[in-house]
């Protein structure tokens, strides 16, 4: 049902519009209805995420002053600088976030999406706060520090800014409700995601993995797959830790793995690229070289198991692959509702 934050939330049916919807009326703008890129290196980056449950209006940026104020948003996002951290305001769909606008504390979430030290295994932290101005008193030094409680996984945040663009919430409200009815706390409204044209556009914490183009039906899948620590592909546009030729080359071997019967966990990979790039020939652009170690399949699983005990043996714990990364021109963008579409970049893999 529609709220009176968008008289258009709830309309289309779990994210989906159909072809002859998207043709005219309230949907012949939208942005992600015209986008054709591809989504692989299209994630919002980001090692250290801050969500903040604010209730009221986001305005077009969440720190241009419109919600907080001028002074204190200035005051935090040299705060976030400072840190090394980036911060999405979240509520909870539907009528629950405007009843909680009452309560004396708000819900903070803190993501370390690299993990911290030697451990790489991304950490998620639940603690209550008294408002946005508390954010300035986080010890944000290490895990713990800030007095929050670790917890599990998986958390999902679904893009329904609508003041940033209207895709959001017309295609990302109804993806929101729908999922919290099934998930509760693991699913809230979130502000800008990066990748309107993409929506439902959603962040995956505390792994910080962006998703794109995924209905409830999708939706729903990834979190299945998340809460057993797998990382589900479709829609999947990246992990916000790389850069987005890393977050190309990671998903090339998560497809490759998935495609030889392996599975592929969450948060499993590492990657970085080679100080040198060659020309595979005069007249060929530039191929980058980028070096992904993920975690080896276990040995004697269903899906191959001669392959698997070579790559799974206590000797070789772990697994290279070296990705060549070409660019080529991808299909067309729309940046924004009501924008002119442009030309993209796609980044095709050769193993």
């Amino acid at each position: 049902m529609p709220t009176t934050r968008n008289a258009q939330a709830g309309q289309p049916n779990s994210g989906q519009v159909t072809a002859a919807e998207a043709s005219g009326g309230i949907y012949a703008d939208m942005c992600s209805q015209r986008t054709d890129e591809t989504l692989p290196g299209t994630a919002k980056p980001g090692r250290l995420i801050l969500a903040l449950e604010y209730v009221t209006n986001w305005g077009h940026d969440i720190l241009d002053g419109t919600a907080l104020g001028e002074e204190l948003s200035k005051k935090i996002e040299k705060f976030l600088d400072e840190n090394g951290a980036q911060l999405q305001f979240i509520r909870r769909p539907g009528r629950e976030g405007q009843q909680r606008a009452a309560n004396p504390t708000r819900q903070l979430y803190i993501s370390w999406a690299e993990g911290y030290g030697d451990d790489p295994t991304p950490i998620l932290e639940s603690l209550q706060v008294s408002g946005p101005e508390a954010l300035l008193e986080l010890d944000l030094s290490a895990p713990g520090a800030a007095g929050g409680q670790r917890i599990d996984g998986p958390l999902l945040l679904v893009c329904t800014h609508g003041k940033r663009d209207k895709c959001c919430a017309v295609f990302g409200r109804p993806v929101a409700e729908e999922l919290t009815a099934e998930y509760g706390q693991l699913v809230w409204e979130s502000s800008h995601t990066k990748g309107h044209r993409f929506a439902p556009s959603m962040i995956l914490l505390p792994s910080n993995y962006s998703y794109g183009q995924l209905g409830t039906a999708g939706a729903r899948s990834m979190l299945e797959h998340a809460k057993q620590g797998e990382l589900w592909l479709e829609g999947c546009r990246g992990r916000g830790l790389w850069d987005p030729i890393g977050q190309a080359a990671e998903l090339a071997v998560a497809e490759k793995m998935a495609g030889e019967g392996y599975p592929v966990k969450l948060a499993s990979m590492r990657v970085s690229k080679s100080e040198n790039t060659e020309a595979t020939n005069p007249d060929a652009d530039s191929a980058t070289e980028v070096r992904v170690v993920t975690i080896a399949p276990e040995a004697g699983t269903d899906a191959n198991p001669e392959a698997a005990v070579e790559v799974g043996s206590e000797s070789s714990p772990e697994k290279e692959i070296t990705v060549r990364l070409h660019s080529r021109p991808g299909g067309t963008s729309v940046p924004s509702c009501g924008k002119k579409p442009k030309q993209t970049v796609t980044w095709v893999a050769e193993f």
